[in-house]
């Protein structure tokens, strides 16, 4: 039986919080139509609106902290998002917008059970909050293949896994798991969610209902998979098949002994799909050392599971040979110069703009990268090169009358 969450914790959440959670220059992440960014950033402008802003502030306070610890109903209108296609190259992925009030509410909520979703999603789900959990899980997987005991990786890939995943096994979980969260939670995926598909040349949306998965716009669907997918890493721990493991929301990682990954491949598949969880063994990847490679091809012989000894791709970064990793950041190299060079043109008539773009997007890019990728600096000498002699030249340079 679930026990509500006693109150108190969220009186933290006050009209000041909502204001500190979202601060002005978020708003186009929040909102993408300028109009309406702009009109939400108006009303909750002290200095424009006066006491009506504190007062709508303290009035989303009230409300996150109802949805919170109170089972309510009648919800459509704060669940309904609009619908947007993502290329996947290939394939489309459906992704549900959430709209401003359930965003400024959902930042609120995690801010109160953030810490009780990290105990609860356990230290080997880095996506429940936990500081560059992403990164963590990068460099754990490379140590580990490096070891001598390591014999491959396995990179396990799922199908459309955050709209697929169970959501009744989803909240039950949430509910012994992390009753903090659970009425929230119950308040918000109980009930099927309104999306709303603009067609063009009409004025009259398409509405589809969400029944399964979370929705990627809101706030607090990372939390609520992690804890969704702990019931499939608690069948697949190490105690039970010797494979040392980490996940970042639904991307599987395990390294150990083939005969190992081939049990834990196995698991994957028997109890992923009860949840939600459907492995791709196309999109899967062993990575394993050369030495290994023919009783690798032979162990997941028919699996599907695409076997290399070369690398591949893990989160952002990469896993494998030297030779790989150096096709693959050349390819990034490239396109990184490609994309400074534009910059650089840019710059030329717009160099606050360019430089804006550098400096809070464009280089937050291979900043990851030295940081997840080891011995890089010599491959990104080109890139050096560029900014130095193109962007960092037209930025500075002043124009003169006449020239």
């Amino acid at each position: 039986m679930h026990i509500p969450p006693n109150s108190v914790i969220y009186e933290m959440i006050t009209g000041e919080m909502v204001w500190k959670k979202i601060p002005p220059d978020t708003w186009q992440l929040l909102v993408p139509q300028a109009w309406m960014r702009e009109v939400w950033r108006r009303l909750l402008s002290s200095t424009i609106c006066g006491s009506g802003a504190s007062d709508l502030c303290s009035a989303l306070a009230a409300l996150a902290r109802k949805l919170a610890t109170t089972t309510c109903h009648h919800l459509d209108a704060f669940t309904a998002c609009r619908l947007i296609p993502l290329d996947k190259k290939p394939g489309c992925r459906p992704i549900g917008i959430g709209e401003v009030i359930r965003r400024v509410v959902g930042k609120c909520i995690m801010a109160v059970v953030k810490e009780d979703v990290k105990r609860a999603a356990g230290s080997l789900q880095v996506c429940a909050g936990q500081q560059a959990g992403g990164e963590a899980a990068i460099h754990a997987m490379r140590e580990i293949f490096a070891q001598e005991d390591c014999e491959a990786v396995l990179l396990v890939d799922a199908r459309n896994a955050f709209n697929s995943i169970n959501r009744k096994t989803m909240l039950h979980n949430i509910k012994i798991k992390c009753p903090s969260l659970a009425t929230y939670a119950d308040n918000t995926y109980s009930e099927p969610s309104n999306l709303y598909v603009n067609r063009s040349g009409s004025n009259k949306a398409r509405v589809l209902e969400s029944r399964e998965g979370t929705t990627q716009g809101d706030p607090v669907a990372m939390a609520m998979y992690a804890l969704g997918m702990s019931v499939l890493q608690d069948v697949i721990a190490f105690e039970k098949t010797k494979v040392k493991q980490v996940a970042y929301a639904d991307d599987l990682s395990g390294a150990g002994k083939l005969q190992d990954l081939s049990h834990w491949w196995g698991l994957i598949q028997a109890n992923g799909p009860t949840i939600g969880y459907t492995p791709n063994a196309a999109k899967s990847f062993l990575i394993v050392k050369p030495e290994h490679y023919d009783g690798a091809v032979n162990i997941f012989s028919g699996s599907g599971v695409v076997v290399t000894k070369e690398g591949q791709r893990h989160l952002g970064a990469v896993i494998g040979t030297e030779e790989y990793k150096k096709e693959y950041d050349g390819e990034k190299v490239s396109e990184w110069v490609h994309e400074v060079d534009v910059l650089s043109a840019m710059a030329k008539t717009e160099p606050h703009a360019a430089y804006a773009a550098y400096t809070h997007g464009l280089q937050h890019r291979w900043n990851f990268a030295m940081r997840t990728i080891p011995d890089i600096s010599p491959l990104l000498r080109p890139l050096e090169e560029s900014i130095k002699n193109n962007l960092h030249t037209s930025v500075t340079e002043i124009s003169r009358p006449g020239e």
